[in-house]
């Protein structure tokens, strides 16, 4: 059987090699399309038989609506089949392409941070447990944390106070810190509000998660407030610093304070009590309404008869001075 006739790239590929390949690259193709379309073609082929050949026109026209009906459905399915094939390839497409652009957009992230290091500070100075001063002078407070007080001369020193201090140093005194702003500047005091990180510690978060501090947030600077609320709530049930036995208040009692000795004062008549309070005259704990020893909001014990005594408005009542001291006050200087 002579098949040159059929050879009909041989105009075009002269080499009969390369023939042999475009042929074993056509022949998949041809048969994909007619496997695609050859149903369709029988289908209108057989239409046209039973147009032509079929006499009844009754029979006829049943015949090619059957047929018809057919070509409908095998065309509806295999568009439905070619659109998932197609679907899944472009769904598969896009998700590569989204995956290739964030990793793009890490690696510009990385390229960019290792270009452009943080800027750091230096601190040259702890103040307390929520205060730094760094390199220029310039003073640090950290926002949305509050430590037990130790350096305002009209308080006293708070419980875990100056575990709060020591801590701070530990952390970052002598050290490079990286601060971020919220949304103030300063505040009042004209101290920098900032977030203070130092390597992978957010030092604001991590005084109040170990006792150190409370959360304290004053609007607009809102950014971490829930963070320190839950890092404070975990601290309070673990009992950790300020939180511990040790800081509890004590409940008040009306013990008997027999040595001590009242600050130098001029005679006054005396407030509930049996006699004025003068120099070298001892408290007790006997003591009637109106002759209660005054906690001013200050921290300050305010005996009967004692200079501030009457002028003390704002305050909260102990039997004795001792009591009074014993809940964090402090005796006045004068």
């Amino acid at each position: 059987m002579n098949l040159e006739k059929y050879d009909i790239l041989k105009n075009v590929i002269p080499n009969k090699l390369y023939r042999a390949f475009a042929y074993l690259f056509l022949f998949p193709f041809i048969t994909g399309i007619l496997i695609a379309i050859g149903p369709f073609i029988l289908g209108i082929g057989v239409i046209y038989l039973a147009y032509k050949n079929i006499k009844d026109e009754k029979i006829k026209w049943t015949f090619i609506g059957v047929i018809t009906v057919v070509l409908l459905i095998l065309g509806t399915f295999a568009r439905n089949e070619f659109g998932k094939e197609n679907r899944g390839e472009n769904r598969e497409k896009n998700e590569n392409k989204q995956e290739t652009k964030k990793e793009e957009i890490k690696e510009e992230k990385k390229e960019d941070k290792e270009a452009v290091p943080e800027e750091t500070f230096l601190v040259t100075k702890v103040i307390d447990g929520d205060t730094i001063e760094i390199e220029g002078g310039k003073r640090v407070r950290y926002i949305g944390i509050d430590t037990p007080e130790t350096v305002d001369p009209n308080r006293p020193v708070g419980c875990f106070g100056k575990e709060a201090s020591s801590k701070n140093s530990e952390l970052v005194l002598n050290k490079r810190v990286k601060l971020v702003k919220d949304v103030s500047e300063t505040d009042r005091n004209g101290r920098l509000l900032r977030y203070v990180y130092i390597d992978d510690i957010f030092v604001n978060d991590y005084l109040v998660a170990e006792g150190y501090a409370k959360a304290s947030t004053y609007a607009p600077d809102v950014k971490y407030s829930e963070q320190f609320v839950n890092s404070e709530r975990k601290a309070r049930e673990e009992k950790k610093g300020l939180w511990s036995e040790a800081c509890e208040i004590k409940p008040q009692t009306s013990s008997v304070t027999p040595n001590y000795v009242a600050p130098s004062v001029a005679p006054a008549p005396a407030i509930g009590v049996g006699a004025p309070v003068t120099q070298n005259s001892t408290t007790t704990n006997e003591v009637s309404s109106g002759g209660v020893v005054k906690k001013s909001s200050t921290g300050i014990c305010h005996a009967p008869g004692t200079t501030y005594y009457s002028k003390t408005k704002n305050f909260t009542p102990y039997n004795t001075v001792q009591d009074c001291l014993d809940s964090g006050g402090r005796l006045p200087l004068r």
